[in-house]
């Protein structure tokens, strides 16, 4: 009996909703759109979630690519004596000391940097001290000025910034490690001619004229700590402001080039570099620049990050 009266009210519940759809058909369409819209919705933002983790997940090894020379540089650089001990047989230990300045003088008929320090004043030591100091945090102070004014290229010239720059690091040190040569201040000091060259420190030059001024040992520390004391050519100093005005020349040319004049007047001044080694510098960045941005790029991508070239 109660079987019979579940049977009943199922069917009379049946008539009821076949009833509605007759009486209300555009209603019972309308929901069934509904329905194919939200599963449609959901299946959108899933597939949307996941192409945000997908290119999240691209960009980090992205980013991890763009890394790789530095850390290779930084690598060799921490090692450098260990390796130079390794391949001493192949490559010289005691550095070129006339090579140099025999360009400076074939090229300008004399030493620019001589001219140049010549003129000596307590303003122009601290003026000369300013962008070596800059010179450490530069790549930050860099990508921070990138990523608040290249809109939506920031991350591409960030990582095309750390790449070309890692790049250029890397074969300064391939110079320096292969064929070492003094800077002026190593070539002008009774140094030369110690029998022990390979024992003798790096030397601040004329910023310890700033060290004495301000009372501080900032330089004296930097140089007396530092892993390659003959690695004259090239200037990184001056390579690295050279990348970012290949790397970002729109909004940074004017800045960058006088940057790059006041590093190179100031490697002269302090009798750390012959002008050659900030030619060499400014050449090596376009070479490098050439083959591993222009050529070859792995970072022009396209996502909705909108990545651009």
């Amino acid at each position: 009996m109660a079987s019979l009266l579940l049977c009943e009210d199922k069917r009379i519940y049946q008539s009821h909703q076949v009833y509605k759809e007759k009486k209300n058909p555009k209603q019972n369409q309308s929901n069934r759109f509904y329905q194919t819209d939200l599963i449609k919705d959901n299946q959108l933002t899933l597939c949307h979630h996941w192409l945000k983790m997908k290119e999240d997940i691209q960009l980090m090894l992205t980013a991890v690519l763009a890394c790789l020379p530095s850390v290779l540089y930084i690598y060799c650089y921490t090692n450098y004596h260990q390796l130079k001990q390794l391949c001493s047989t192949v490559f010289p230990l005691e550095p070129d000391i006339t090579l140099l300045p025999t360009m400076d003088k074939e090229l300008f008929g004399l030493l620019p940097h001589k001219w140049i320090s010549s003129i000596a004043h307590p303003l122009l030591d601290i003026t000369a001290a300013v962008p070596y100091i800059l010179h450490f945090i530069l790549p930050i102070i860099s990508s921070f000025y990138i990523y608040a004014t290249a809109g939506e290229k920031r991350i591409t010239v960030i990582l095309k910034l750390i790449w070309c720059g890692g790049w250029v690091n890397m074969f300064a040190f391939t110079i320096q490690f292969m064929y070492p040569t003094a800077p002026p201040w190593f070539v002008e000091s009774h140094n030369s001619k110690n029998a022990n060259v390979l024992l003798i420190a790096a030397n601040e030059a004329a910023l310890s004229r700033v060290d004495d001024l301000l009372g501080i040992t900032t330089f004296h520390r930097i140089y007396s700590t530092a892993t390659i004391t003959f690695g004259a050519m090239p200037s990184l100093h001056v390579a690295w402001p050279v990348v970012i005005l290949f790397i970002y020349p729109i909004k940074s040319f004017g800045c960058t080039l006088f940057y790059i004049t006041w590093i190179s007047w100031a490697a002269l001044y302090s009798l750390h570099h012959y002008a050659v080694d900030i030619i060499a510098a400014a050449l090596i960045v376009c070479v490098v620049h050439s083959i591993f941005i222009r050529s070859w790029c792995p970072f022009n991508l396209r996502s909705h990050y909108n990545y651009q070239q």
